[in-house]
């Protein structure tokens, strides 16, 4: 008996090891693979390359609007790159948006590893480089995260002041998704990369609008109901009750995205 608890104790112990050890890989599923230019410039991108911090050279992918509309960031999800993303931000591009679909390291051919504090480094360089590249005058930029993302563009908006933020199927924080997904792990404690937006929401001070499927079974709409009773300040909820996590776009959501944004402040008048 005593031979059969400590190999059941030893399994254990060498199942959190093992999810210790490997947590990133179960956070990010990267697309080793360089991102399809040729499909990026026909929907009317250009690479916008993006230098970061730490000495790497990333490449987002960058696509004009009419003039005076805000810059929209996109952050996306944990797995393939900003290419997968094009039908989201056709969203709010059909509607003459200017869109930044950033990019983070080990993705889409990128250098580097991802990581937490490396995919925040990444969105710094993005928007310092997106500020350099605009005209003062018009440099009002939302912030949009998908999923994964959600923890990138809530990191950033409790950093920097933006005209407003989109969260598309957000966690409270993924230290709290894994400790449901895996309940017989200490995996709230295990995490490293916890990507804590719940602890953040409070601090944004700028319109916010959260968009969660009712039926999203990868993180429950719990999660977004969640940060939107933290969130303080102008904030609107947007329940698709037939959508999941990957099936989001439709007429509903469009028009909740395009009345968000047209309900945002102005851009400042140009001094004569």
């Amino acid at each position: 008996m005593i031979g059969y608890v400590a190999l059941a104790l030893g399994a254990y112990a060498l199942a959190v090891f093992g999810m210790w050890l490997g947590q990133r890989s179960f956070i990010y599923h990267p697309s080793p693979q360089r991102i399809d230019e040729a499909r990026m410039r026909a929907a009317g991108y250009a690479p916008f390359p993006v230098r970061t911090a730490d000495g790497l050279d990333l490449i987002a992918w960058y696509r004009p609007g009419d003039a005076g509309k805000p810059r929209i960031v996109l952050f996306h999800g944990n797995a393939q790159d900003a290419s997968a993303r094009l039908a989201i931000a056709e969203q709010a591009a059909r509607h003459g948006y200017p869109v930044l679909l950033a990019t983070y390291r080990g993705f889409g051919g990128n250098p580097g590893t991802p990581s937490e504090q490396g995919l925040y480094a990444d969105a710094r360089a993005t928007l310092d480089a997106l500020s350099a590249a605009s005209d003062p005058q018009s440099g009002r930029i939302v912030l949009w995260g998908e999923s994964l993302g959600t923890g990138v563009a809530t990191k950033m908006a409790q950093e920097r002041p933006v005209a407003g933020v989109i969260l598309q199927s957000p966690y409270t924080s993924v230290a709290e998704r894994a400790g449901e997904m895996m309940r017989w792990l200490p995996a709230r404690r295990l995490v490293t990369d916890r990507f804590d937006s719940l602890s953040r929401i409070a601090a944004i001070d700028a319109p916010l609008l959260i968009v969660h499927g009712a039926q999203d079974t990868l993180i429950p709409i719990r999660h977004g109901r969640a940060l939107f009773a933290a969130a303080g300040g102008t904030k609107s909820f947007l329940e698709l009750p037939d959508r999941g996590h990957n099936d989001m776009q439709g007429p509903e959501f469009e028009t909740g995205v395009r009345i968000f944004l047209e309900s945002l402040a102005p851009a400042p008048s140009r001094p004569y």
